[in-house]
């Protein structure tokens, strides 16, 4: 064995990302955080 996972393996965790991802997205846009402001 090489060391290297599976492209299957790279595939699933990918896409596992790209959902975690979109719904840091949706909480954030439901809450109202998706602007940011910087006072001082």
């Amino acid at each position: 064995m090489s060391g290297r996972p599976p492209t299957e393996e790279l595939a699933r965790v990918e896409g596992q990302r790209w959902a975690i991802e979109d719904a840091f997205k949706t909480a954030k846009t439901e809450l109202g955080l998706t602007h940011n402001e910087t006072r001082s």
